[in-house]
């Protein structure tokens, strides 16, 4: 006999997203990107940091991967090149950023942390805190690491796909 794994109740706000159609997980984390782009941005704005979450994703990037080019930059940070143009030049504008060329192509600008971006993203990741914690309220401590570990899993598979043609 197979053995059975617990379940957790559904709410009635899952059950209406369509929680419970393990289908529906793109649409899901849509959901999920939104409200969560939704809550970051009124709270850095109500922190009077003013950043959005597209600023601060990009912020937190160059932070992590100095150097990098803006289209890199935008695909690390699933934002449209487009956009992402707009959000290193008020980045670079408001002194948070820096360009230099770079080494092997005159014509790509990579980016990096000024300190007074260093600063800022710092007191927007304090800032945001209390969003993260209240998104993952629901879930226990070991849930929480293996929300993680999963959602790792589900990008590296991605990552290793070839591209479509």
């Amino acid at each position: 006999m197979a053995e059975r794994t617990p379940t957790r109740r559904v709410t009635g706000s899952a059950r209406r997203s369509g929680a419970e159609r393990p289908g529906d997980v793109g649409y899901l984390l849509k959901q999920l990107m939104s409200a969560l782009r939704r809550r970051m941005d009124e709270r850095l704005r109500n922190r009077e940091l003013d950043l959005s979450m597209a600023h601060m994703a990009a912020l937190f990037a160059l932070q992590e991967e100095p150097g990098l080019a803006g289209a890199r930059l935008a695909r690390r940070t699933m934002i449209s090149a487009q956009a992402m143009n707009g959000v290193l030049r008020r980045l670079e504008a408001d002194g948070l950023i820096s360009r230099s060329r770079h080494p092997e192509n005159r014509h790509t600008d990579c980016w990096r942390l000024s300190s007074a971006g260093t600063r800022r993203l710092a007191r927007a990741r304090r800032a945001a805190e209390p969003v993260l914690q209240g998104m993952q309220s629901g879930l226990s401590p070991h849930e929480r690491v293996e929300l993680q570990r999963l959602l790792g899993c589900c990008i590296s598979a991605l990552e290793a796909m070839p591209p479509a043609n």
